[in-house]
Parts: C-alpha cells; structure tokens; sequence
C-alpha cells in the first residue's frame, strides 16, 4: 500500500487502534498531503477515477453475507481459516474457542471422574464421539481418507500441510498445488482464495502468474470468501487502481476484516476517503465483528496473544482455567486482580 503521509505517528494510531470508534472522528482534522489530494473531510465523496468508468462484473461487488453459525456456541464462525477447528469423523468444524472450551470440558468431568474412582473419558468429538487422533501420522491418514471421499475441507488443509511441510508431511508445493486444485474443483472458495495468493504473490516456490491468480481471486471473492476480496484490494492497490482498491477494502471492512479496515484509516489519512465514507464502513465493520465476538472467543484470542507475546503470566493464568482448575468467574478475578482484564 501506498506510504503514510507526514502525519505517520497520528495514522498508525488510529489504524491500530482495535478499538477505534466511530465518535473519534468527530475530532480528526487532516491537512492536505504532499500529492496535493487535500482534506479527507469533504463534503461529497467523489473520487475522479478513469478506471470507474469501465464496466463492472456485478457479482464481483455484492455485499457479504456472514459466515454459518458455529454449531456449538451459535455465533458465525470467525473469518480467519486457523481460527476454525474441523473434525476428520463427521466434517463438523467449529470455532477455535469452542474446541478449547470442549477439551476443558473433558477436563474438568475426569477430575470429577477421578474423585469417584471412575474411568476417565477419552478425548472425542463433540458430535460423533469418535476418538480423537493420537498422533499427527493418524490425523493425516484421517484427513487422507475424508479426501479420497471427496471432502472439499481436508482437501484444503492436507494442502497447506503439503505447502509448508507440517505435522510430519514433507514440503511439497506440486503436491500442495494438487490438492489445492481439487478442493476448488469441488467448490471451496477458501481453495481457490488460496491459489489465486500463490499465483499473484511471491515465497511459495511457483512462477508468478498474475492473470491467473487474479482470476481465482475474483472466483473466490464471489464465492464469498472475504480474504481474496482483501488481497484484490491490495494488488489494486499496487497497480494505483485507486477507486477499486478502496472499493474492495470498504466490503471486506464491513464483513469484519481487520486488515482491510486498517488499509481504509490510511487512505483516509491520505485524503482519498471522506469521512463519511470511513464513518459508514467503520459502523459495519463494528457490528460485524460485535457479531463474531462472545466470552469464549475473547478467552481465546487472550490465549493466543499470550502465547504470541510469551507472557509467563497470562498463559500460567488462562492455563489454569483450561486445565479445569479454575471457573470462568475465578478466571475473570485472576485477571482483573494483575490488571489484565478490567471488564
């Protein structure tokens, strides 16, 4: 994306403010930048742009609509593939916090269990009650059978297994390519998001080929995957398509997409988005996210960033709670007793 202007320090702190209200604006006065583009508070939004001219493919631009519901807490599963949890048995997938909360759960019913001299229960689905897989060579060979029957999800992650050599699998990118393929072939929007990723930028040990990528990008983008309308904005972006770029960032902001709302304060801060423009796509990106949020998400995403920032303190904390040895209300003092959390 393009560079900040001079006003860098005031523009990175509103684009990495997570929480960034639409009351800030209110307050925000921007000076004309370097390229003579002038204040981004304008009156009406228009934006001279030769490329708006040309004609438009109206399934490209629809609004997106949220994602299925998880079927365990009932909130729509977050939009971040990592952030989602599939079962090899059933093809059930659930978000990443309600399969955390399910393994406290058996937890917590062992330690129950031990007390009355009980057998312990086994790590199973949550639906079918299948065993869980011991080990990463049993989970591969799981998720090779669900692709052999035509599973479109195991297709996709034994993919990126392939592509980055984990879980015992070797690196191999024809291999990942392969599977990427048929899981598109067979109608997955995250597959072909992914294709059009590696065939339009570098690091994944394939040729560049723009016009292919940015055909299996627009393909997933009406599929309804939100990541590839992100990343077509990004390579608008980099070709100074301008009008495109803020048009693809505005639908995937109002989905919920961080980054891409990120990218909006800056045009903002560049005078090439009014502020009743940012003020509408800042509303929905809010309800958005307001929507796949919940207590248990919040835990979660507590955990990772722990975990990301090695902080000794916190994961001994949420450790504790997931282990079963303290309830959501001792967690919730824990943490606003070391300052952590103070709602």
């Amino acid at each position: 994306l393009e560079k900040l202007d001079k006003d860098k320090a005031a523009t990175d702190a509103a684009a990495d403010d997570d929480g960034s209200t639409v009351e800030q604006l209110s307050s925000l006065t921007v000076t004309d930048d370097d390229d003579g583009n002038g204040s981004s508070d304008t009156s009406d939004c228009a934006r001279p742009s030769g490329e708006g001219e040309q004609v438009l493919d109206p399934e490209l631009w629809k609004p997106h609509t949220p994602n299925e519901d998880c079927p365990l807490c009932v909130v729509p599963l977050p939009l971040e593939d990592e952030h989602t949890v599939y079962f090899t048995c059933c093809g059930q997938i659930v978000c990443c916090a309600c399969g955390k909360e399910h393994i406290r759960a058996v937890k917590v019913t062992n330690m129950k269990r031990e007390k009355k001299e009980q057998q312990p229960l086994e790590k199973t689905c949550p639906f079918c009650r299948s065993p869980s897989a011991k080990s990463d060579t049993e989970q591969i060979q799981q998720y090779e059978d669900k692709v052999r029957k035509g599973d479109t999800k195991a297709a996709l992650i034994v993919a990126g297994r392939y592509l980055e050599g984990l879980n015992g699998l070797p690196k191999d990118t024809s291999k990942a390519l392969e599977l990427f393929h048929r899981s598109a072939d067979m109608g997955s929007a995250e597959a072909t998001a992914m294709l059009g990723l590696i065939y339009t930028s570098e690091g994944w040990g394939v040729p560049i080929q723009k016009k292919k990528g940015l055909v299996y990008l627009e393909n997933a983008t009406k599929m309804g995957s939100v990541t590839a309308r992100e990343f077509l904005g990004v390579l608008e972006a980099e070709k100074g398509n301008t009008e495109h770029a803020i048009r693809h960032f505005k639908l995937s902001a109002s989905a919920g997409h961080v980054l891409a709302m990120k990218a909006l304060w800056k045009y903002f801060y560049k005078g090439k988005l009014c502020k009743a423009e940012l003020e509408d796509t800042l509303r929905a990106h809010q309800e958005a996210c307001d929507g796949m949020n919940s207590k248990d998400r919040e835990r979660f995403v507590l955990w990772q960033k722990a975990k990301a920032d090695n902080n000794v303190l916190l994961r001994n904390i949420l450790g504790m709670y997931y282990a079963g040895k303290m309830n959501a209300k001792e967690l919730n003092k824990q943490l606003k007793g070391h300052g952590i959390m103070t709602n």
